[in-house]
């Protein structure tokens, strides 16, 4: 049986504090933090995967 859980999506401009209130809010029983663009960032632009979000030139 697949269980439900809540997820919470933080916006904001930059420098608006989303990246300190989600650490924050991971430091808390049952919640994870991650950081779409820290993902991003530890992509390999020489692998296949990386290449896939490469922009075009």
């Amino acid at each position: 049986m697949l269980s439900k859980s809540r997820t919470y999506l933080i916006f904001g401009a930059p420098g608006s504090g989303k990246g300190t209130q989600g650490r924050a809010l991971g430091t808390l029983p049952d919640f994870f933090h991650c950081a779409c663009g820290d993902v991003f960032r530890s992509i390999d632009t020489r692998s296949s995967l990386g290449k896939a979000f490469m922009m075009p030139t």
